[in-house]
């Protein structure tokens, strides 16, 4: 629960590529850091720092290229995953 407490109070700069990797999830080309670090604008080590505390808090977890393994595909780790379909699902259920 420590690790929910923490994400509620990121900052700004977390929440945007937390966004980021939310709204390129159901792409059809699978987000990697250097799609985070482009799309967002935050410099590739910002990048990098984030994603790294995400990754030791079990919010995203990363996956070997399937072509190349140096290249890392970013997905939420199930908890997180589960946990952002329940708030999305009482945002629709309350008409938000």
């Amino acid at each position: 629960m420590e690790a929910d407490k923490r994400i509620r109070h990121a900052n700004d700069k977390t929440w945007d590529v937390i966004w980021f990797i939310a709204l390129n999830t159901f792409s059809a080309k699978p987000v990697t850091s250097s799609d985070v670090y482009l799309g967002t604008g935050l410099p590739k080590r910002t990048v990098i720092r984030i994603l790294e505390k995400l990754e030791n808090l079990n919010v995203i977890k990363k996956i070997p290229g399937p072509d190349d393994a140096r290249v890392r595909m970013i997905n939420f780790g199930p908890q997180f995953a589960a946990e952002i379909d329940r708030h999305l699902q009482e945002c629709i259920t309350e008409g938000i």
